[in-house]
C-alpha cells in the first residue's frame, strides 16, 4: 500500500512538473507584438543547451539569418539571462550610439570578483559598470593615451619594430611569441619604462582574458556553480589565485617606480606621471590600488588589441602573395630602403586597406562586447527589459552583403576603389581602421584604437619591407605546410591557433639591414638608459657602481674615456702593424737584393756582404726596441684597462635597474684579445726575434774585423767568415722575415677587434 502511495505521489509532481514546463514553455514562446523574435526557448535553460562554446559567434549568426532579417536584431536566454543579438549596424547605432546614456552599462561576468565594480574593486575599467569609478578611469586613461599618440610613442613603437624583426631573422620559428613580446613591450614601456616585464605581462594578459570569456571557466556559462562552497569550488579557487597575483604585481610596479622616482632614476612613463598629479593632489583617482589597477590594465589591453590582428596579417599575407607584394612595392616606392614611420602613413593607402581588410575579414572580437540596459525601454516597437544584455555581433556586421559584396573573400581593393560602398576619400586619410565596429560602440567605444592603428602600421609595414611572407615547405614531403584560416581560440579577442610559416629576407642586403638597424637601436637604447642614471647618481653624489666616492677611492673609468684610450691604442695597432709590413716587404728584401750566394761567389764577396748586412741591421733591431717594443707592451695594458672597464660597465647595477641586457658584456671579450695578442707580440719577440738580431748584428765585427761575442749562443762567439762561409746571413735575415709574420698578425688582429668593439659603441 505504502509504495502505490509513493508511486502516485511521484506521478503526482511529476505530472504538475511537467504541465508548469509545458506552460513556461508556451509563454515564453507565444510571442506578443512587443516581443522581439528569436530561437524557440526552452523554460530555465533557454537556449544554452545547443549553443556551442567554441565559436559560439558562427551559432549567434545562423541565428541572426533565420530570425533578425527584417528587424537587425533578434532575442534569446542563457539560464534565465535574456540577450538581445544585433545584426545589423543601423540597430547598434540606434541603441548603443544614440541611447548610450541607458544602454552603456555592462554585465557581470560571474567568474571575477566584482567585474563591475560594484563594491569598489576599480580593478577591471573595460568591464566596469557605468559608474564613477568606470569614468574618472576613463579620462585618465584618455589623457594618457592621446599624450603617447601625439608624442609618436616616444619612438617605443620602432625600437620594438627593428626588435621584432631582428628576433624573425635570428628564429623565425618562434614568430607567435615575438610577436605578443612585441606588443607587450611597447605597453610595459609606456606603462613603467621597463620592457623586461613583457613576458610576466603577456601571461598575465591572457590569463584574465580566457577568465572573462564565456569559453573559460565553465562558470561563465552554467553560472550556479560559482555559488558552490570554496572547498569544492575549483574555479573560484583559481580565480582567487590569479586575481590576487595580478593585483600584487600590479601594485609591485607601482611601488618600484615610486622608489626609482625617490632617487631621481625614472624616467618617463604613464606611471610616473601618475605619481607625478598624485603627489601634487592634480588625480581624481583615489589611491595607489586604484591607480595599479587602471593603468595595470592599460598594458594588458594593448596586447590584446594588437596581437590579434597582427598575427591574422600573417596568416592573411601568406594566403594572398598578391596583395603582399603591392603592399612591398608601395612601401618601396614610399621608403626606399627604411622601414616605413607614422610620418608616412598618409602616403600608404594599400597597407592600410589590407589592415582593415584583415580585420573585417578575420574580426578580433566576432561576438562583441556585451553592454547591459540600465531601463526599460522600447525600439521599433519591441519591448527590451531592464537588464537585458545587448551583444553586438561584430561577425554579422562585418559580413552583411549589402555593405559588403563579397563578404567572405579578402578584398582590400573595397576600400581603395569608389566603385565599392565601403569606398571613402581622400585616401590620404582613408582607409582607417578608426571607428571599426570591432572597438566597440558608443560611451564603450576602445579608447586605444589610434594605438592600435598605429602599432599595426608599424609593424605591419615592417614586416612587408623586410620579409616575404610564405608558406613552410615540410622537408619530408616537399609540400606546402597548411595556414588554416578557421583555427582559432573561443575567446572573447580571438587569435589563430599556432600555425607554421617561412619568414624570407627579401635579400641578402635587406637581412642586413635589419640586423644593423636593431643593433644601432639597442646600443643607442642602452646609452640613453645608462648616461640617464649616470645622471642620477652624479647628481646624488654617488658612484657608478652605488658606493660612496672618497680620496682613498678613485675610479678610473670615471676620469679617462674608454673609447679614448682604445682608439689611441687601436692607432698604436696599426702603427705597429704597418712597421712590420714595411720590414718584411720592403726593408730587408732590399738588403738582401743581389746578396751573394756563398758557393757560387768568392768568400771575401760574401764576407763582406754579410758584414754590411750586420752593420746595417741595427737600424731595424735598435728602432724596434727603442719605439716599438714599448708601443707594444703600453698596448697590452691599455687594452686591458679598456677590457676591465668595460666589463665593469656591463655588470653594472645601472642596467640591471632597467633590465637590461647590453653589447658591453661581449666588447669586453674583444679588448682582451686584443690585449693577449700584444702580449704574444712582445713575449715573440723577446723569445725568437731577439737572438736572431744578435746573431746578424755579430755578422759585423769588431773594429778589426773579429768576432763578437753573443749571448746566447752556444760557443759564446760567432766568426765573421765563418759565417759567411756556411752561408748562415742570408738564412738568419730570411728566418726573421718568416718570424716577423707574427708581428704582423698579431697587431692586425688586436687593431681589429678593437675598431669592432668601438664600431659597436659599447664601451660607453
Amino acid at each position: 500500500m505504502q509504495l502505490i502511495t509513493i508511486g502516485l505521489l511521484a506521478f503526482a509532481v511529476f505530472l504538475l512538473a511537467t504541465i508548469h514546463f509545458l506552460k513556461l514553455f508556451r509563454e515564453m514562446n507565444c510571442r506578443s507584438p512587443s516581443t522581439p523574435p528569436g530561437p524557440t526557448q526552452i523554460p530555465y535553460l533557454g537556449r544554452i543547451h545547443d549553443l556551442p562554446i567554441q565559436h559560439m559567434w558562427l551559432k549567434f549568426k545562423e541565428w541572426a539569418d533565420i530570425h533578425a532579417t527584417k528587424t537587425g536584431f533578434y532575442q534569446t536566454e542563457m539560464l534565465g539571462a535574456k540577450f538581445i543579438i544585433i545584426s545589423d549596424e543601423k540597430v547598434a547605432e540606434d541603441l548603443l550610439v544614440k541611447r548610450a546614456k541607458f544602454n552603456s552599462d555592462r554585465p557581470m561576468i560571474r567568474s571575477l570578483f566584482d567585474s563591475k565594480s560594484e563594491f569598489g574593486s576599480m580593478e577591471y575599467l573595460p568591464l566596469m559598470g557605468r559608474n564613477q569609478y568606470w569614468a574618472r578611469q576613463r579620462k585618465l586613461s584618455h589623457a594618457y593615451l592621446t599624450e603617447a599618440t601625439n608624442a609618436q610613442y616616444h619612438g617605443i613603437m620602432y625600437h620594438e619594430a627593428k626588435r621584432f624583426m631582428a628576433r624573425l631573422v635570428h628564429d623565425p620559428a618562434n614568430f607567435q611569441f615575438w610577436l605578443e613580446d612585441m606588443a607587450s613591450k611597447v605597453m610595459c614601456s609606456l606603462t613603467w619604462d621597463d620592457t623586461s616585464l613583457s613576458e610576466y605581462c603577456t601571461t598575465s594578459a591572457w590569463g584574465l582574458l580566457t577568465q572573462m570569456s564565456p569559453a573559460g571557466p565553465l562558470t561563465n556559462v552554467l553560472t550556479p556553480l560559482w555559488h558552490l562552497p570554496l572547498f569544492m569550488n575549483p574555479w573560484k579557487r583559481a580565480e582567487h589565485k590569479r586575481h590576487d597575483e595580478q593585483q600584487a604585481w600590479w601594485m609591485e610596479r607601482l611601488v618600484t617606480v615610486r622608489e626609482k622616482m625617490s632617487r631621481n632614476e625614472m624616467r618617463p612613463c604613464w606611471t610616473k606621471q601618475f605619481l607625478e598629479k598624485q603627489s601634487g593632489m592634480k588625480t581624481s583617482i583615489s589611491g595607489d590600488h586604484e591607480a595599479s589597477s587602471v593603468i595595470g590594465m592599460l598594458a594588458l589591453v594593448g596586447i590584446f588589441t594588437v596581437a590579434g590582428p597582427l598575427s591574422y596579417w600573417l596568416v592573411t599575407m601568406v594566403h594572398h602573395p598578391e596583395w603582399q607584394a603591392a603592399v612591398q612595392r608601395e612601401i618601396d616606392e614610399v621608403c626606399g630602403d627604411r622601414p616605413p614611420t607614422l610620418d608616412d602613413t598618409p602616403r600608404l593607402p594599400i597597407l592600410r586597406a589590407c589592415i582593415k581588410e584583415t580585420m573585417r575579414w578575420k574580426p578580433n572580437v566576432p561576438t562583441g562586447v556585451a553592454h547591459e540596459t540600465e531601463r526599460d525601454d522600447v525600439y521599433n516597437g519591441f519591448f527590451i527589459e531592464k537588464g537585458t544584455r545587448i551583444l553586438p555581433l561584430d561577425w554579422a556586421f562585418l559580413r552583411n552583403p549589402a555593405k559588403y559584396p563579397d563578404p567572405l573573400t579578402f578584398r582590400p581593393e573595397r576600400w581603395l576603389e569608389p566603385s565599392w560602398p565601403t569606398y571613402q576619400a581622400p585616401l590620404t586619410q582613408y582607409p582607417t581602421i578608426k571607428g571599426m565596429s570591432s572597438f566597440g560602440w558608443g560611451h564603450r567605444q576602445c579608447l586605444g584604437m589610434q594605438l592600435t592603428q598605429d602599432e599595426l602600421i608599424v609593424a605591419c609595414g615592417s614586416l612587408a619591407w623586410a620579409f616575404t611572407l610564405k608558406h613552410k615547405i615540410d622537408p619530408l614531403t616537399g609540400r606546402q605546410k597548411p595556414v588554416p584560416l578557421d583555427k582559432s581560440n573561443s575567446l572573447l579577442i580571438v587569435k589563430p591557433d599556432p600555425f607554421e610559416m617561412d619568414f624570407e629576407p627579401r635579400s641578402r642586403e635587406r637581412r642586413e639591414q635589419v640586423l644593423k638597424q636593431w643593433e644601432r637601436a639597442e646600443q643607442k637604447d642602452v646609452k640613453q638608459r645608462v648616461d640617464f642614471l649616470r645622471a642620477a647618481k652624479t647628481a646624488r653624489g654617488e658612484m657608478l657602481d652605488g658606493s660612496e666616492p672618497t680620496k682613498q677611492q678613485p675610479i678610473m673609468s670615471n676620469y679617462i674615456n674608454t673609447n679614448a684610450v682604445v682608439g689611441v691604442t687601436a692607432a698604436c695597432s696599426f702603427i705597429l702593424l704597418g712597421n712590420a709590413i714595411t720590414q718584411s716587404f720592403m726593408g730587408v728584401p732590399a738588403l738582401l737584393v743581389d746578396f751573394p750566394r756563398p758557393l757560387a761567389g768568392s768568400k771575401e764577396e760574401y764576407t763582406a756582404a754579410s758584414k754590411k748586412l750586420g752593420k746595417q741591421w741595427p737600424v731595424f733591431w735598435q728602432m724596434g726596441n727603442v719605439f716599438f717594443r714599448p708601443m707594444s707592451t703600453l698596448g697590452i695594458f691599455t687594452y686591458s684597462y679598456a677590457a676591465i672597464a668595460t666589463l665593469r660597465a656591463a655588470s653594472s647595477p645601472l642596467l640591471s635597474d632597467f633590465g637590461v641586457s647590453t653589447p658591453q658584456s661581449t666588447t669586453w671579450k674583444l679588448y682582451a684579445i686584443s690585449a693577449a695578442c700584444h702580449l704574444i707580440t712582445v713575449v715573440h719577440s723577446a723569445i725568437n726575434m731577439q737572438p736572431i738580431n744578435a746573431r746578424i748584428d755579430a755578422l759585423r765585427g769588431d773594429d778589426q774585423g773579429n768576432g763578437r761575442s753573443v749571448e746566447g749562443v752556444s760557443n759564446g762567439k760567432i766568426q765573421v767568415g765563418e759565417s759567411a762561409h756556411e752561408g748562415l746571413a742570408e738564412f738568419w735575415a730570411r728566418k726573421w722575415i718568416r718570424l716577423n709574420s707574427v708581428r704582423i698578425v698579431m697587431p692586425a688582429i688586436a687593431g681589429s677587434m678593437a675598431m669592432w668593439g668601438l664600431v659597436r659603441g659599447a664601451s660607453k
